[in-house]
């Protein structure tokens, strides 16, 4: 089974329409709204919170599928799943989830970084 990269090439570049540096800065303002968000999460599940861990979960899936993270976002989608109306979730079973969250995450922040770099030196982030 191939792993699937943290940010969807294909997805970015359709909705930046081939503008890398948009693509970057999108990327970039992804990682810096979700990373509260996720930190949000794991105090609102500690606190079994499900109302609050069903609406930030549902605001992280939209921001990560809109540019194609969409580990970060299947996982989000978990969580929001798991804490839904009606759903009498097991605390430990949506702790469970952070790590995933968390580990999406970074992988996303390391693909920004990289694409940060191949543009500083003049490498294109839509060419491998």
């Amino acid at each position: 089974m191939t792993a699937r990269a943290p940010v969807d090439r294909t997805r970015i570049d359709a909705v930046c329409r081939g503008d890398e540096s948009l693509a970057i800065e999108l990327i970039g303002m992804l990682v810096d709204e979700a990373a509260p968000i996720v930190a949000a999460l794991d105090v609102h599940v500690q606190s079994n919170d499900i109302t609050q861990v069903n609406e930030l979960a549902h605001a992280l899936k939209g921001i990560a599928g809109n540019v194609g993270a969409f580990e970060l976002r299947d996982a989000a989608t978990r969580l929001e799943a798991a804490s839904a109306a009606g759903q009498t979730p097991a605390p430990h079973a949506l702790a469970a989830e952070i790590p995933a969250l968390a580990s999406a995450l970074a992988r996303v922040r390391i693909t920004h970084r990289s694409w940060e770099a191949r543009a500083a030196s003049n490498v294109g982030i839509f060419v491998s």
